[in-house]
């Protein structure tokens, strides 16, 4: 007999009177259990702490510390988790639950437009279940395409003969679609993966170590805050001494979204996260940089103060989607006005689409390329950190798939060039040259 999906919850302001009576209240099912003759399953037993993203911050160093125990076993603690087909966040945000809904409302969408022979466009749609234009055949997406940043991360392999790595995920949605496919791309080109993720560890640290074991090329999908934790756990394990390199993948500058990865928040691991990301990497997409985009971005500030007296926190850029939406728009309203130019019908949605793939226009941040498939093609740059700031060493342009170096990368430890994927003694010693000289 199973009985799944059962709820203990407490609310306090202290974490350690949360513990103790959580502790207390497992303690008592525990003995109830014992005397019915019936067990629970720890391994798949979790924990989570919910509060704003604020308050949880401001307990960050007692959440290390919280234990919560059932017959002497630990319970994992999670940042989500799945009840009753809902995912649920500690920040209560819905950003999971809301992309697989959103998923699965658009899939709905696109098979009636391609029914009644309508285009559909979206600016915020990424998951790679829409890519099948088979089935999605009226689907035009002006998001970006994660393939693109899955490419730039090939290539960065490629060019540094890296043929083996670790990936670790973390929570939320970077965790996902865009893991997904860099899974997909780096199997494609026979890469050796050790996939873990932090929520089977104790701890962060523990899921460092364990991929460094294995590799020396650790890719991190997860949020800004677990990049920061997992680069701070690097640099206590000795991993940032130039024989190990990071990669994260964050599309724009967003906490609410992406978590915060700056190293400077002033919570007594700046300078250790400032000396750890020498040995990261970072992809985010392009960023526009031209006159219409800055006052695009202006008048988006303004309308967020004035309609929902909001404020973009410092650092963050403006919701890509926002700029997604607008150039749907300007994409629409171009191939209406070339259908009517050429007396056609704006009612004939497959003749619209057809106008819409394979083309050009200029949208609100310069020029937009659509692929042949109908999604847009994104461009991405790779950063790498310098004293106190990302810059940008390398940009991958979607519309040519080229590559463009920018700069020279700076590797920690004084290392001239990048780490090798194996070290010279192997990972178990195997290396018959190693032994010889005793190493």
């Amino acid at each position: 007999m199973y009985a799944d999906d059962t709820i203990i919850y407490y609310a306090s302001n202290s974490t350690k009177e949360i513990m103790n009576c959580i502790n207390e209240d497992l303690n008592i099912i525990s003995n109830w259990l014992k005397s019915n003759k019936l067990s629970l399953n720890t391994d798949k037993s979790e924990f989570m702490l919910i509060g704003s993203r604020q308050r949880l911050q401001s307990v960050k160093d007692d959440i290390h510390n919280v234990s919560v125990t059932i017959n002497g076993a630990n319970i994992k603690q999670v940042n989500e988790c799945k009840h009753l087909g809902v995912i649920i966040d500690d920040t209560l945000t819905w950003n999971q639950q809301i992309g697989q809904v959103r998923k699965k409302s658009l899939k709905g969408l696109s098979d009636l437009a391609r029914y009644w022979n309508i285009p559909i466009i979206s600016g915020a749609s990424t998951s790679s279940d829409l890519a099948n234009k088979d089935r999605h055949t009226h689907f035009t997406r002006l998001s970006y395409d994660v393939t693109g940043m899955a490419h730039l991360i090939s290539e960065t392999f490629r060019r540094f003969n890296w043929t083996r790595c670790s990936h670790v995920r973390g929570s939320g949605y970077l965790s996902g679609i865009p893991a997904d496919a860099v899974d997909d791309k780096l199997q494609d080109d026979y890469v050796r993966m050790y996939q873990y993720r932090t929520r089977d560890f104790d701890n962060v640290t523990d899921a460092i170590r364990k991929a460094g074991e294995v590799s020396r090329v650790i890719i991190l999908s997860a949020k800004g805050n677990e990049v920061r934790e997992a680069m701070a756990a690097a640099y206590d394990l000795g991993f940032i001494n130039g024989e190990y390199a990071f990669l994260a993948f964050h599309p724009f500058n967003n906490s609410w979204q992406f978590g915060n990865y700056e190293w400077k928040q002033n919570d007594g691991l700046d300078e250790k996260v400032r000396k750890a990301y020498d040995a990261l990497l970072h992809i985010r997409l392009y960023e526009p940089s031209t006159p219409e985009y800055a006052e695009f971005e202006r008048k988006i500030a303004e309308r967020q103060l004035e309609l929902y007296n909001w404020t973009r926190p410092e650092g963050d850029n403006t919701n890509y989607f926002a700029g997604a939406f607008h150039d749907a728009l300007i994409l629409y309203a171009n191939v209406v006005n070339q259908t009517l130019a050429e007396n056609g019908s704006v009612r004939d949605g497959a003749a619209m689409v057809k106008k819409m793939w394979n083309s050009t226009f200029e949208g609100i941040g310069g020029t937009v390329a659509i692929k042949a498939n109908g999604d847009r093609d994104a461009d991405y740059s790779l950063y790498d950190f310098r004293e106190e700031n990302f810059e940008v060493v390398a940009s991958y342009y979607g519309a040519t798939g080229q590559i463009v170096i920018e700069g020279d990368i700076h590797w920690p430890g004084g290392a001239d060039g990048p780490p090798p994927d194996t070290p010279f003694c192997g990972y178990e010693n195997e290396n018959p040259l190693c032994r010889q000289q005793g190493r």
